[in-house]
């Protein structure tokens, strides 16, 4: 069965792509009226409206003194686990506001029965990442929508597997829609995938799933690393791959400690061979000093890297 995948996949993506994100993740939801009431406090709770009987919750963190933009941020681990994040922490003590936010199966809003959730959105023609997506940009479009951040720059900071596939495609569709009140100037993905090809492609941890037991009882593990099966998009190599999506966008992007199938941190040799000469790429065990040299250039300007 691998054998057959890969060989359908050798010459895939098409060049040049066939990038339809509603063919590949389904229609997207009616959008609900984009209606948050901002606080003049510095640490705010939000209740953003994303579609019928769904609202994302998030925070709004604004620095002392002017605000130099807005940094729009989701965490795999939950909203309250950026409060740390060194990213954060350099952004808000540069002058920007911090809106972290928990997408729906994230944070707040996690669900115990991801099987099942796969499984729903499987049989409605949809992909729940792919919502996750929608509620990002949802949260950008109210945030623009109250007026307190227009002509302020705006990155987008996703750490964590899930969270950086919902990123890469909320990135996309902020290139691909209708200009909002809140564009995109950069964006940071930390420790997420940067390929659908990392799906199938397991050289070290697929071996394991081949291993015949003389019985199976009492386990409760499985015996390799596998994707989680909300991440696959259906064909999606017939009409895109990762890198392509992110192609689309003209905002100035660092991939932070890409993974590979296995889950191992990606060379920074591989990583560059599929991105785009646009996406800065760092992998390293100990990446700060690079992502410091990045958020210097976007933090004090706002304005595209030379």
């Amino acid at each position: 069965m691998m054998e057959a995948v890969r060989r359908l996949a050798r010459d895939l993506p098409p060049s040049p792509p066939r990038i339809d994100l509603k063919a590949v993740l389904g229609a997207v939801p009616s959008a609900a009226p984009s209606r948050v009431k901002l606080s003049g406090d510095r640490l705010q709770r939000l209740v953003i409206p994303s579609e019928a009987g769904l609202d994302i919750p998030a925070f709004l963190l604004r620095p002392m003194g002017e605000v130099h933009g807005l940094l729009v941020a989701l965490d795999d681990r939950g909203k309250e686990l950026l409060a740390t994040d060194p990213v954060i922490t350099t952004a808000h003590a540069r002058g920007w506001a911090v809106c972290g936010m928990d997408p729906r199966g994230i944070g707040e809003s996690a669900v115990d029965e991801n099987g099942w959730v796969f499984a729903v959105s499987l049989l409605l023609g949809e992909n729940f990442v792919g919502r996750q997506a929608w509620d990002i940009g949802r949260v950008l479009e109210a945030l623009g929508a109250a007026g307190a951040f227009l002509g302020k720059a705006v990155g987008l900071y996703a750490c964590g597997q899930n969270a950086c596939l919902a990123a890469t495609y909320a990135i996309a569709r902020a290139s691909d829609s209708e200009p909002t009140a809140l564009k995109l100037k950069w964006y940071l993905l930390r420790e997420g995938f940067v390929s659908y090809r990392a799906f199938i492609d397991r050289p070290r941890s697929l071996p394991a799933s081949y291993r015949l037991l003389r019985e199976d009882r009492d386990r409760t593990t499985a015996f390799d690393r596998e994707i989680p099966a909300a991440f696959f998009a259906f064909d999606a190599l017939r009409s895109f791959d990762l890198p392509q999506l992110l192609a689309l966008s003209p905002a100035d992007g660092l991939i932070v400690n890409p993974l590979d199938g296995d889950r191992d941190r990606l060379p920074e040799t591989a990583a560059r061979g599929v991105l785009p000469p646009r996406v800065r790429v760092v992998s390293a065990e100990e990446p700060g000093a690079r992502v410091e040299e990045f958020l210097h250039a976007v933090l004090r300007t706002g304005t595209p890297l030379e």
